[in-house]
């Protein structure tokens, strides 16, 4: 792809797998809008709420090893815009769906789906750009992810204002199977060398998961990228209703907003990230600062602060996005040629745990005397663990960054 012009790059690469990813950030927070549709509807409660909504990330989870290997020897476009018709299929389920166990079936095929859009971008990304574009590449393929979420809170009321719920998600299957389309049809193939034999492949697979360096970041960074998933995509709706008193209406603006706050924390965090780097700051200090600063911002929520939630919530996404940091930080204790598998490997364990939150958090909801209580000690339980990872963390890296 080396020999493409920057304008065929843009149009027949970058762009239809930013679509993708931004659909996949639409399918992951559109329920914090729909979901209290679908479950009046269907008479469902906090825990099954809680659960088909993350069957998303259990899916998501599952397929990230199997997919790590599937890229390195078949490619983005395929991989991606083949499962993009699972994902298609999932929101057809669930626009059928009479009862929450075929919700349930329904979001776990679109997890499934969508499980390739970022890591199928990020390797599309390295395919086309040379090194030295790769950092804005890959900044303005996250901000498509900002985009994604924004349209998961008020547009997609309004939509489901005008066509229901069930509308909404037919309209995805729709612009699905286009996005899909797309991809099959425009990016160029690349041509690939022999692939090494699999047993080999998951030699160094075998390699990553039983090392010290990844069980020293991977801990940490789904303790507290996994809460920020699971709250900004479901938990954070009820919390804003139940402990700051907003009305559905009001509740999605603060969710917009909180959407738009994925823009500029990645756009920013990466310039700033970038500036620090090249003053001599290394990743190793960044990221547990970024996950020592998100875990502060719960404190206010713990407390039931509802004073300026807008911005606060805000600040909780700006700052949730930086522990991303976790990716590079993994990724460069390991040989170039097994990124892929280190970073779907941190994927599956971030994602993991994002569905193991927002299931528990149901759990723990509807077990609380009253909601208000709830809320706070759910999020007590989650800031723990963030803490008690992060210091998991300082104790395995004094050992060595490399086994």
């Amino acid at each position: 792809m080396a020999e493409l012009s920057v304008s065929t790059r843009i149009w027949r690469v970058f762009l239809p797998f930013s679509a993708g990813y931004l659909l996949s950030y639409l399918y992951r927070t559109v329920n914090t809008v729909t979901g209290p549709l679908f479950a009046g509807e269907l008479g469902l409660d906090t825990v099954a709420l809680g659960n088909l909504t993350a069957a998303y990330f259990a899916t998501f989870a599952a397929i990230q090893i199997p997919l790590g290997l599937a890229l390195d020897r078949y490619g983005p476009r395929r991989c991606e815009a083949t499962l993009l018709v699972i994902a298609a299929g999932g929101a057809a389920v669930f626009a059928l769906a009479p009862d929450g166990g075929w919700l349930t079936i329904g979001r776990a095929l679109i997890g499934a789906g969508v499980a390739a859009c970022l890591m199928a971008a990020f390797k599309a990304n390295v395919e086309t750009w040379p090194a030295g574009r790769l950092p804005l590449a890959n900044g303005l393929l996250l901000a498509f992810g900002g985009l994604g979420a924004a349209l998961g809170t008020v547009p997609a009321q309004v939509l489901a204002d005008w066509v229901g719920w069930r509308g909404v998600f037919w309209v995805l299957a729709a612009v699905t199977l286009l996005v899909g389309c797309w991809q099959w049809l425009a990016v160029p193939e690349r041509a690939r060398g022999p692939a090494q034999p699999l047993r080999a492949e998951m030699a160094v697979l075998r390699q990553i998961l039983t090392s010290r360096s990844f069980w020293a970041v991977a801990p940490v960074t789904a303790a507290t990228h996994g809460c920020l998933l699971a709250y900004q995509s479901l938990w954070a709706g009820p919390w804003l209703v139940d402990v700051a008193g907003l009305t559905r209406g009001d509740a999605a603006v603060v969710l917009f907003w909180m959407s738009i706050a994925i823009i500029p924390g990645y756009a920013l965090g990466g310039m700033a990230t970038d500036a620090l780097i090249r003053r001599g700051v290394s990743i190793e200090r960044l990221f547990p600062l970024a996950c020592i600063v998100f875990s502060a911002v719960h404190l206010p929520l713990i407390l039931g602060w509802t004073g300026a939630v807008t911005l606060l919530w805000f600040a909780y996404v700006f700052l949730g996005v930086q522990t991303i940091l976790g990716y590079p930080l993994l990724t460069q204790r390991f040989p170039a040629s097994a990124a892929g598998r280190v970073n779907t490997a941190l994927n599956m364990v971030v994602f993991g745990t994002g569905f193991a939150v927002q299931s528990l958090a149901g759990v723990g909801l509807q077990a609380a005397p009253d909601r208000v209580a709830g809320h706070a000690v759910v999020l007590t339980v989650l800031v723990t663990l963030q803490l008690a990872t992060l210091i998991a963390f300082f104790v395995l890296n004094r050992r060595g960054q490399r086994d």
